[in-house]
């Protein structure tokens, strides 16, 4: 049960966390004990909108047949695979969290040096946790990750409202981590640069922007990567989006595949 908030969730209005850790005593495990579900795992597939749950297995499937994509296109709320399902495998034993190995980290065209990854590996490892909102990075990362970032976009890295124009976001650099087993886990400026106006506190009075939608004039946005993490890295929901993330349990593995996630009102 929860018993104080302390700020860390944009908005609380229920009164606890949805538990799905690997112990027994949770809602996967329940609906195992209770022969709801085949086997004890889950995925998720986040979208801006929203997106699912699936219990048991995966919720989506690859179908790269013409007739198919042609019916998902006439059906847009239908989510599913835009490419096969990859796995990379739990990296650390006898932790109730999900964890990764990370081989390759980069910001647009820069790729970090080997050496900055025994920073994200070592300790508590990469955790893939969708009960955390945003995602955060070892401090020890955040000079080559600034420095990249900067050399980009020319501007200075940092977690307050910038404002941009339509081009200036869209040239902003896709962070890639690249997982054991050749997975290239990709976060995109849209999912996150969180728009101001879906802040509590943000001061923009226009609707929440549509990525795909030309504004007119700048938008504010706020960067949620953190680079100040004491140790390891934290993929939170931000870096989940547009993905069916798959955590299978008993073969102790991750599936990762590019996703439209349908979303039900």
């Amino acid at each position: 049960c929860q018993v104080s908030e302390q700020g860390l969730f944009k908005t609380q209005y229920a009164d606890g966390i949805m538990g799905l850790a690997m112990y027994t005593q949770t809602l996967v495990g329940s609906w195992l004990h209770h022969r709801s579900i085949p086997r004890p795992s889950f995925s998720l597939c986040l979208n801006q909108k929203g997106g699912h749950i699936a219990l048991g297995g995966t919720g989506l499937t690859y179908d790269p047949s013409p007739e198919q994509d042609q019916q998902q296109k006439q059906h847009a709320s239908t989510g599913r695979h835009l490419a096969p399902m990859q796995f990379t495998p739990f990296a650390k034993e006898n932790v109730w969290y999900y964890t990764v190995r990370v081989t390759s980290i980069s910001v647009g065209d820069h790729v970090f040096p080997k050496r900055v990854l025994q920073f994200v590996n070592d300790h508590k490892g990469t955790i893939v946790d969708s009960g955390t909102t945003d995602t955060f990075i070892s401090h020890k990362v955040a000079k080559p990750f600034i420095l990249a970032w900067e050399k980009i976009t020319g501007r200075q890295y940092n977690n307050r409202l910038q404002r941009y124009t339509y081009q200036q976001f869209h040239e902003l650099p896709v962070i890639t981590f690249e997982l054991e087993g050749g997975i290239q886990w990709e976060i995109k400026p849209e999912a996150y640069m969180e728009d101001s106006a879906s802040t509590p506190n943000g001061n923009e009075t226009v609707n929440k922007y549509d990525p795909n939608k030309q504004w007119e004039g700048k938008r504010g946005f706020i960067s949620r990567v953190y680079v100040d993490e004491p140790q390891g890295v934290v993929l939170g929901s931000n870096a989940m989006m547009d993905k069916e993330i798959y955590f299978d349990i008993p073969n102790r593995r991750l599936g990762v595949a590019k996703a439209t996630c349908a979303y039900y009102n």
